[in-house]
């Protein structure tokens, strides 16, 4: 059923029902009742779709995250329940897509929510702050507002909302050195533009302590649970003496301690 097809029963124009649906004045009250009574028996919807490209705005907004099978995180179900709620607020649809892990993945993800048009994207995740994703939004979204949580890309139309890192880490040295822990160690993803901020949030940790808390920092970890894996072997054949170890990924991190529960 089509605006024309309600028209033609009303007795009207294809414009006065199209007045009537986007609540416009310029159409009498019984011819307005009617057309709306004809709307709700035959229980007309709108074709959002085509409606987006004659406003040319889809009011939908692509929100890419990485989630792995078998693998959740209550903080960013959370996050993604908050953001559906507050864009349905304002009229606006999610468009979810996860976005795997690797580079390749990433980069078909943001081609795919550029082919459907969005308002905006929301990158849900610290490691999508990297070169790769950089000129993947420089190709495929150079016009469309990209909000980054956790993370920022320094171009026009990208915008961060994150955490103070370098506190961050402070604080997780202090927490290890609490419980009794000396000989620290990081591993850090190096591909994450924000690295440089991770590393020197540990190493302002570690000195406080002037030289009664030791540190040592692995770099270029494979962002992926064999990562994780891969790095704690390598870490205990060459510091034994670990006894705290901190990840800059939620990834690597589980991939460390499956290795150590092993």
């Amino acid at each position: 059923m089509t605006i024309y097809d309600i028209a033609k029963l009303a007795g009207v124009s294809a414009s006065s029902v199209s007045r009537v649906i986007n609540n416009k004045p310029g159409v009498g009250k019984e011819t307005r009742e009617k057309i709306l009574a004809l709307l709700d028996q035959y229980h007309y919807s709108l074709d959002e779709t085509a409606r987006g490209l004659s406003k040319k705005s889809s009011k939908t907004i692509g929100v890419l995250i990485s989630v792995m099978p078998g693998l959740h995180s209550e903080h960013s179900i959370k996050g993604l329940f908050y953001m559906e709620g507050e864009l349905a607020k304002h009229g606006y649809h999610c468009l979810l897509v996860n976005t795997g892990t690797t580079d390749g993945e990433v980069v078909e993800a943001i081609s795919t929510v550029a082919g459907r048009r969005v308002d905006g994207v929301i990158l849900a995740g610290a490691f999508y702050a990297t070169n790769v994703v950089r000129r993947a939004i420089e190709q495929y979204l150079p016009q469309c507002p990209v909000v980054m949580i956790n993370g920022f890309l320094d171009l026009p139309n990208v915008y961060g909302v994150g955490i103070d890192e370098t506190q961050g880490l402070e604080m997780g040295v202090d927490f290890l050195v609490r419980k009794g822990r000396s000989k620290l160690a990081l591993f850090i993803d190096s591909r994450r533009l924000s690295a440089g901020i991770i590393r020197r949030g540990f190493e302002n940790g570690i000195a406080k302590y002037r030289g009664a808390v030791t540190g040592i920092v692995y770099e270029d970890v494979e962002r992926s649970l064999q990562g994780g894996r891969d790095t704690a072997a390598l870490l205990l054949r060459e510091h034994p003496e670990t006894d705290g170890i901190i990840c800059a990924v939620d990834m690597i991190a589980i991939g460390v301690l499956d290795y150590l529960q092993e």
